[in-house]
């Protein structure tokens, strides 16, 4: 973006992402065209669409920037750069101190800081590895999540559809686009993937936010959270074990120790799930790898 590395500083410290009215822009835009609500949460849809924040390139835009600067001919930008850095101690507004501020938990913080203070070149590979290592380090606090009922849109993401990140390189973002968003499936069966992946459809787990609702199935009496892992193999309503039955190729891969057939017909449902098995149906089935 046009001058980002003048005036992106402020919105480059951990924390300020969604701070700038563009980066908000850009969600909202990437939202719509998955067909998610706006309460979708900003990181499962970068994730999902292999974006990193623009955050980043204001970050990596503003080093090339400082870097810039200590090579330039001009004595006159040598001595500006010199004066702000020094301004920085006493005016947290100015550039050099928002630019400081911005190292803050980063692996290598203080190495960078120290070269910015003595007016030394910034690594740029090394400052983008450590970036892409604390974006990844959001995911990384979302799996420690424990309790699945309690988990949040972002945890569930990570741990029931998101794709295995690729390693940190300098060379690209470590996320990977499912391939469904590269097939001609049609806007309405994309949406309704996007949707079941992000955790943005109508099961009573997400209505109950604004509905009077604790989440628990009405279909059945299991008396269990209706997420995706109970609509997909948990909930022994009827209707549910016949849509099984209809799609039974889809459900071939699950320990048959844990299939129970209701009636005749084979209809079935499954007295055990855990999230990798959600996973694996959502990589599997749909489209995604």
């Amino acid at each position: 973006m046009y001058a980002s590395q003048t005036w992106g500083t402020r919105y480059m410290k951990q924390g300020a992402d969604l701070d700038c009215p563009l980066q908000t822009g850009h969600m909202c835009l990437l939202k719509g065209i998955l067909g998610v609500k706006r309460t979708t949460p900003n990181w499962s849809v970068s994730s999902e669409c292999g974006q990193e924040p623009l955050q980043f390139y204001w970050f990596r835009a503003a080093v090339r920037f400082y870097n810039a600067l200590l090579c330039s001919n001009s004595s006159t930008l040598a001595k500006v750069l010199k004066a702000d850095i020094a301004t920085s101690t006493i005016n947290k507004k100015c550039w050099s101190a928002e630019f400081l501020d911005a190292f803050h938990g980063l692996e290598r913080s203080g190495d960078f800081q120290h070269r910015v203070r003595a007016l030394q070149k910034i690594p740029q590979s090394r400052l983008v590895v450590d970036l892409r290592k604390w974006l990844r380090s959001i995911w990384y606090q979302a799996n420690q999540l424990g309790n699945e009922d309690q988990m949040g849109k972002a945890a569930k993401y990570h741990n029931w559809v998101a794709l295995t990140f690729r390693s940190v390189t300098v060379d690209g973002p470590p996320f990977s686009v499912p391939r469904y968003l590269h097939l001609d499936l049609g806007k309405q069966t994309q949406r309704n993937v996007a949707r079941f992946r992000l955790h943005s459809h109508a099961l009573l787990v997400e209505t109950r936010s604004w509905e009077h609702y604790d989440g628990t199935c009405d279909k059945c009496g299991l008396q269990a959270i209706q997420d995706e892992k109970h609509a997909l193999f948990l909930c022994p309503r009827m209707q549910m074990c016949s849509l099984r039955l209809q799609f039974d190729d889809m459900f071939h891969d699950l320990p048959l120790e844990h299939k129970i057939t209701v009636n005749q017909t084979g209809a079935f449902y499954f007295s055990k799930a855990y999230s990798e098995d959600v996973f694996n149906f959502s990589k599997n089935k749909l489209l995604v790898c």
